[in-house]
């Protein structure tokens, strides 16, 4: 699986792309909305973890211009220490298909990236 992580917080990209990569992912990390339009363009992920407190633009808006503009849109996944229902409803109507809080646990990450892909390959 190719996943894109899109997280201004350096430490936590890295941390994620190493844990990522253990379980057998490609991985590629942008820190910005800019960048990781150019990583998705160029990298082509299944995947996106996207923190919602981004520079420039928010992870809601950076999900919304994703689906506008790839059809289909690689699966997107919110990473953000923003817990309330509201901000996982915001999340829901931007187009992600999960809203994990952040300090993430790695079970769960793990259950919602790589679920869809065991379904596929029959595993």
């Amino acid at each position: 699986m190719r996943v894109l992580i899109v997280d201004d917080a350096v430490d936590i990209a890295s941390w994620l792309a190493e844990e990522l990569q253990l379980m057998g992912a490609e991985v590629r990390v942008a820190h910005d909305a800019p960048s990781a339009l150019d990583e998705l363009a160029m990298f082509k992920p299944d995947a996106m973890l996207i923190d919602i407190a981004l520079p420039s633009a928010n992870g809601w808006q950076l999900a919304r211009e994703i689906r506008q503009l790839h059809s289909p849109p690689p699966r997107l996944i919110a990473i953000s220490a923003l817990s309330q229902p509201v901000h996982c409803q915001q999340s829901k109507i931007a187009g992600f298909e999960a809203h994990l809080v952040k300090p993430l646990k790695l079970r769960e990450l793990e259950r919602v990236l790589f679920a869809a892909e065991r379904v596929m390959t029959g595993q």
